[in-house]
Order: C-alpha cells, then structure tokens, then sequence
C-alpha cells in the first residue's frame, strides 16, 4: 500500500499540497524552488497522481463563505445494519468524509448544509429510519488545521475553511461558473489555468479572477489532496477527551501543537457524549501516536479521554458547491 517517494517527490508532495502558485505556468514555479525542469515536475506530478499518492488538484472551497455551514456527526451502529447506515449516510449530497472507528459511537462522518435546521432535520431521519443513535456535534472553536504529509518543510497552521466567514461573499456569474470549474480534478498540463478561461487568451482574467476569489475568503487554495495512507502514514486515530470550561483553551492549543495533530477543534456536547475537545492523529506506527498522548494527558493532567483508531476509510470526496 505505501509508496516510497525519494525526498525530491516527497518534497513536490508537500509543496503541492501547499497550493499552486496562481500564475500561468505554476508548474514551472514549482520547477525553479526545486531546481529541476519543468517537464520533470509534470512527469513525477502524473506519476503521483497515477499510484494514488496524489487523489486530485482541486480548489479548496471556503463552505462559510457561500453561506453553507458543516457538522461533525457520529453514529452507534450495530454490525447487522452497518452496511445500510453506510450506504444511505453515502448518498447524502452533503457528506464529503465517512469513516469506520473502533468505538461503540463508530460511525463518524462530516455533513454540509444550508441552515442547522436542515442538518438536523437530515440527521433525525436517518436515526428514524435505521432506528440509531446519531450525535450531532457542530464545531464550537478552531484551533488547527494543517494536513500535510511529507517533505522537509513546515508551513503555519492555516485558517480553517470550516471557520465562519466574516461575510457570504456575492459572487457574479463568471466566478461561479470559476468555482464549478475548480473543483473538479484540475489537468497537469504547463498552463492549466488556460482551461478555465471561456476562450483562448483569456488566461490573465482567469489568473485575475481566481486571486480576488482568494482574497475574498472563498478559495482557500488550489493544490493536491494526498492519500496519506500511500505515503506511509498508516496509523490514524482520533483522540477525544473532556476539558472543563477553564482548560479549554490550554488544553487545544496543548493538543495543535503536536506534530501528529492534522486537525483540532472544540466541539458542542450532547446527551450521551460529553467529549468535547477532538483532534485528529497521524504517524508512520501507532506507537508515535500513543507516546504522543502519554506525554500530553500527563503533561496537562487530562482524566477523561479515548483514542478512537480508524478501520476505514468509507468515504472521502469533497462537496461540489452547486453555484
């Protein structure tokens, strides 16, 4: 399963991952930092992407910013019905991320829609229907999101796309019909933003377009999305723990600050599941993973906490943005 990469690919990884500089030929950019042709790129970029390190190269989407909000939801299902509560949680249009845990709450995955009524209105059907219990548990602070995986370099923590926007942004018809575009799996061609543009020339109003939507919040970044598994990184828990009102703060920021976090948030609470700190682990072996916790429950004197490993990966596509 995994792919060894010399350090030149691992490094391409991450600086795909980074995003693609929005310029004619970003490929060639990517070329000059690592001081190799621009043919060389394309060629080990295609390879990347054709032994499935690299999913796609695709828009990152501020949701917030079109008016959408998210939740993270979680699911007690039993074995008899698993395969039907996995299949109907698939189907639903604002699903992007589904994933089997070993946990009696062992279904997890990440909803999208346009008001919390509708979110919680999708989520009590499913409970209705297959007879579950479902947790609905919105995201209440941010503090890391950071996935990334290989290559030498660190970049700052980013803002997270799940974050609420200041503002929706208004967009004309030309920007929509953009982000349509961007969200699907962007070719590894010398100048890819050539094919967004309506007609040929049209590159530079392209280019123009895509940085305004940036600097309005709405694209977080355009690069590569990464099958962390192929790289290596096979071991993959998600620790969740409680912090009283007055450790919350500490106790994130404890949390982000481990090389192994991806992602970490505070989270509402519900009947029946009081965790409300929850952060997302990755590392080459489990036992990373698990110094990485003795050190921090100890070093901050966290009581109550659980590491819940994952067993699969049930579903993972972004949401297209119907504009």
């Amino acid at each position: 399963m995994t792919v060894q990469l010399t350090k030149q690919k691992s490094e391409l990884c991450r600086i795909l991952q980074d995003g693609l500089e929005i310029v004619p030929e970003p490929f060639n950019a990517i070329a000059a930092r690592l001081g190799i042709s621009e043919q060389r790129v394309l060629d080990w970029t295609k390879e990347l992407q054709e032994n499935g390190v690299i999913r796609r190269i695709s828009a990152v989407i501020n949701y917030r910013a079109l008016g959408r909000i998210a939740t993270l939801a979680a699911a007690k299902v039993g074995e008899g019905k698993l395969e039907s509560v996995v299949s109907a949680v698939n189907n639903l249009a604002g699903v992007s991320h589904n994933y089997l845990r070993e946990h009696p709450v062992n279904l997890w995955f990440t909803l999208q829609a346009d008001s919390e009524v509708e979110i919680a209105q999708t989520l009590q059907r499913l409970s209705q229907t297959h007879d579950i219990e479902v947790f609905n548990l919105p995201m209440k602070r941010f503090f890391k999101l950071h996935v990334r995986f290989g290559g030498s370099g660190n970049s700052e923590k980013e803002a997270d796309s799940a974050t609420p926007a200041s503002e929706i942004v208004e967009l004309n018809d030309y920007e929509k019909k953009l982000i349509r575009r961007l969200q699907g799996n962007n070719e590894i061609v010398p100048r890819p933003f050539d094919k967004l543009a309506d007609t040929p020339g049209e590159c530079e109003s392209t280019i123009k377009s895509i940085r305004n939507l940036m600097d309005k919040g709405v694209i977080r970044r355009i690069g590569a999305v990464v099958d962390h598994r192929k790289m290596g990184f096979t071991a993959n828990v998600m620790f969740v723990c409680y912090a009283p009102c007055e450790k919350v703060s500490r106790l994130g920021q404890g949390l982000a600050d481990l090389e192994q976090v991806s992602h970490c948030y505070e989270r509402h609470t519900q009947p029946g599941w009081d965790y409300n700190i929850f952060a997302m682990m990755h590392a080459k072996d489990i036992a990373d993973i698990n110094r990485a916790v003795d050190e921090f429950v100890s070093r901050f004197s966290v009581e109550r906490y659980e590491l819940l490993p994952t067993i699969a990966e049930l579903k993972k596509r972004p949401v297209r943005q119907s504009l």
